[in-house]
């Protein structure tokens, strides 16, 4: 607890809790969103403002000049006055950390206070000749930014220096923006705002995102082609915010140093190694997407692989292909799908995702049963022995959820897979933690999500084999279907042939909730035979069995089993097919043994085809 954040709540509370347009404040002595609310709140109110809010918007501006058009003054030692924007500036302050050198709340701005604001000013990168609280001190004082380097939470003295530097020259674009050491959205918006800047954008325009205007100005700051020494002091900021901390930042001209830098930075992300800052280079640097309109080798998507779409995947010069082995029956690979793409010339890279959009999911339990389900399901398909298969984290995992949620789902991963390589779809920051634990050996980059915070200052890893990093939607024969754009390293092949695995009995494949006429097997030319295991994440079940024989009198008869118990006994006529619906307790493991018969004559030779549904469970 600090017992001056505790005075300032406290102080807040006895002057503004009887207003109706404050409401109040926890008074536990802890810095946060509550303490800087209730202080924006006290703030408005002092200003007039009866419908107040959480944040300091356009009518707080507005007010705040109106009232304040040169700042807020520290006092004359002879003024003896007092002001309640003065103890909410001190209030703040004690917020940040910094000493008033009062004991408590004063109403007074004096030397105390003055010396605060003019370290807070310092810290912050901007001039500290005075004390004046100007419009963005007031803003970055009513906020969580924090303007020293936050070592603890990864930030760095280099990315601080940054920060300052930004805001001491580009302070009328970008406000007043954390001095944490921390690369995150603020300072990527930042640094955009700065590009915009340097291409000759004026105050008002330059938002902070990248668009196509912004992208074709690039055009005329290719460097070392043109002499510019913001933009080059730029590139050298990108560098380090992207992980390359070698990069002298003080430095504004280009020299060899820099050039090999680049160089190292394209070939890191597979970019053209030309050794100048292009576009491209420009957008890499900025974006973890980099230029949305490079070409590229590979692409994934959730649709079958049709004609069609393969002519148009092969006009883009595209050669490999991510498909999922699982998710349901519309997202994963359909059967005779993969030899597909192989005869048009082209490879696949096998994507599994039942779930993983939250760490909800993430598990040792889970990691055991994906392991079972991933194997069961790409020997099914035919994908060769030790080939990588890449499981997806699709949500923006924080380091604390990478520790206590994903490490123990990609532990599992890896001590049961022991016929395919363990890959991993996610951001660049949880890809290199769960590679440098050797849980996987390959890397599928998520940065198509530029907004993530793992996407932010952390370096590709050198391990990455498939970058996503731009989603499109086409138009062809089949109709509308979505795209993935996706660079290639080469670091690890893709699949490029297909394997018989023959009878997959002893392989157990688990069936989670909610799918519906999911591919459970195909037995073709058999008279008798028992097919492979499935273990049902569910509690109900419909099974639905297609049979066909040359035969014609010929009958399929099926028995469906838990290991032990006979569940279910039922016969499918030729050229026809039967469900059943079968309720059964979660985690249940069931196989179907299969005979193909003519009535009192025997065993023919007959085709069966199973598909499984399950109910969703909420």
């Amino acid at each position: 607890m600090d017992q001056m954040v505790l005075k300032t709540q406290k102080w807040l509370n006895n002057k503004f809790g009887s207003n109706i347009s404050f409401g109040t404040v926890v008074e536990d002595g802890e810095t946060g969103w509550g303490t800087i609310y209730g202080l924006t709140r006290a703030f408005q109110i002092c200003l007039g403002i009866t419908d107040t809010a959480d944040n300091f918007g356009p009518t707080t501006e507005r007010l705040f000049n109106q009232r304040f058009p040169n700042g807020i003054p520290q006092q004359k030692d002879n003024d003896s006055s007092t002001s309640e924007f003065y103890g909410i500036i001190q209030g703040a302050l004690w917020c940040k950390g910094y000493s008033t050198g009062a004991s408590d709340i004063t109403l007074h701005f004096y030397d105390g206070t003055g010396s605060a604001v003019k370290q807070l000013k310092q810290n912050a990168g901007i001039s500290y000749n005075t004390a004046t609280v100007t419009l963005n001190l007031m803003k970055a004082l009513l906020s969580m930014d924090q303007f020293v380097t936050l070592s603890d939470y990864g930030g760095t003295v280099q990315i601080s220096a940054i920060q300052r530097t930004l805001n001491s020259k580009y302070e009328a674009y970008i406000g007043l923006s954390p001095c944490d050491g921390l690369y995150g959205r603020r300072i990527n918006e930042s640094m955009i705002k700065v590009l915009q800047a340097i291409e000759g954008y004026s105050v008002e325009d330059a938002s902070g995102n990248f668009g196509d205007g912004t992208k074709a100005n690039l055009q005329n700051l290719i460097l070392p082609e043109i002499t510019n020494s913001e933009a080059v002091l730029l590139v050298r900021y990108g560098l380090v915010c992207n992980g390359y901390t070698d990069v002298n930042i003080l430095s504004s001209t280009w020299d060899s140093a820099l050039a090999q830098a680049i160089l190292t930075f394209q070939a890191d992300l597979a970019l053209p190694q030309t050794g100048i800052v292009d576009v491209n280079t420009w957008m890499s640097l900025l974006l973890s997407k980099g230029n949305p309109d490079r070409s590229c080798l590979a692409c994934d998507t959730r649709f079958e692989m049709t004609d069609d779409k393969l002519a148009y995947i092969d006009a883009l010069g595209m050669t490999i292909i991510g498909r999922y082995l699982s998710g349901g029956d519309f997202k994963e690979l359909r059967r005779g799908e993969a030899q597909r793409i192989l005869s048009s010339g082209k490879q696949f890279f096998p994507i599994f995702q039942e779930s993983g959009a939250d760490a909800e999911y993430f598990n040792a339990q889970n990691g055991i049963y994906d392991a079972e389900s991933a194997t069961a399901a790409a020997m099914n398909y035919g994908v060769p022995e030790n080939s990588v298969i890449y499981f997806a984290v699709d949500f923006d995992a924080q380091d604390s959820a990478i520790q206590t949620s994903v490490m123990p789902y990609f532990a599992a991963l890896a001590s049961n897979m022991s016929q395919y390589s363990v890959g991993i779809y996610g951001t660049r920051n949880v890809c290199s933690k769960v590679i440098a634990a050797n849980y996987a050996e390959a890397a599928f980059v998520s940065d198509m999500s530029t907004g993530y915070s793992g996407n932010m200052g952390y370096k590709i890893p050198s391990q990455w084999v498939f970058d996503q990093f731009y989603e499109d939607t086409v138009e062809t024969a089949s109709g509308s279907w979505d795209i993935d754009k996706v660079a290639y390293s080469g670091y690890r092949n893709a699949v490029n042939s297909l394997k018989d695995f023959g009878y997959l009995g002893g392989q157990t494949q688990n069936v989670r909730d909610g799918r519906n006429n999911m591919f459970w097997e195909e037995m073709n030319g058999i008279s008798s035979s028992n097919g492979r295991a499935i273990r049902v994440l569910a509690t109900s079940m419909n099974i639905t069995v297609h049979y066909n024989s040359n035969t014609s009198d010929a009958i399929g008869r099926v028995k469906l089993t838990n290991g032990q118990d006979v569940i279910r006994l039922f016969r499918v006529s030729n050229g026809g097919d039967v469900t059943i619906s079968v309720p059964i307790s979660y985690g249940d493991v069931f196989v179907l043994s299969y005979e193909s018969v003519i009535e009192g004559a025997g065993l023919v030779a007959g085709d069966f085809v199973t598909y499984v549904t399950t109910d969703a469970l909420v």
